[in-house]
């Protein structure tokens, strides 16, 4: 059978009361930071100051924002829609550059010694990406190596005889 909780007394909330306001008086009443994935600035798109690496971090999301707006032709190209889209890419990148930094500094396991629960959070965050990504009509494609046909490969090795020729002896 479980046991019952001793009953917690007056004197003990007080105390409990007390220690929390010292707490948030030590710190400035600023709540406590982690990752910062959870604050209100990130969750609009941007690192407040207060986080380190914060100017480096908005200045990278800024950077792969205006290439994704390149990307889909310019800002007078964007549709409403797309808009949206960017700004929920915004967010996404943001707190994929927080977590990543955090990982980095902490460590990829806890104190416990098992993974970290902020990786299961990245990788929700990755496939949100991928899919405003994919969305955004962004989707990776294959890059041409070579040449598309047999033709192609004849014209090209006919072009440059002087190098084959070299190499062979």
């Amino acid at each position: 059978m479980p046991r019952k909780p001793k009953p917690v007394t007056d004197a003990q909330r007080k105390a409990r009361s007390q220690n929390i306001l010292a707490f948030n008086a030590a710190r400035g009443n600023r709540p406590a930071l982690k990752s910062g994935i959870q604050s209100a600035a990130v969750q609009s798109g941007k690192v407040p100051v207060e986080f380190p690496d914060a100017k480096e971090i908005n200045a990278e999301v800024d950077a792969l924002v205006a290439q994704i707006v390149a990307d889909l032709g310019g800002e007078s190209e964007v549709t409403a829609n797309r808009k949206t889209i960017i700004a929920s890419q915004r967010v996404v990148l943001t707190v994929l550059a927080l977590a990543q930094r955090y990982v980095v500094r902490e460590g990829l396991v806890n104190r416990r010694g098992k993974p970290h629960p902020l990786l299961g959070l990245l990788v929700s965050y990755v496939n949100a990406a991928r899919l405003n990504a994919v969305s955004l009509g962004l989707e990776r494609r294959a890059r041409k190596i070579g040449p598309a046909s047999l033709s192609e490969y004849l014209e090209s090795r006919s072009a440059t005889p002087a190098e084959t020729d070299g190499a062979a002896q």
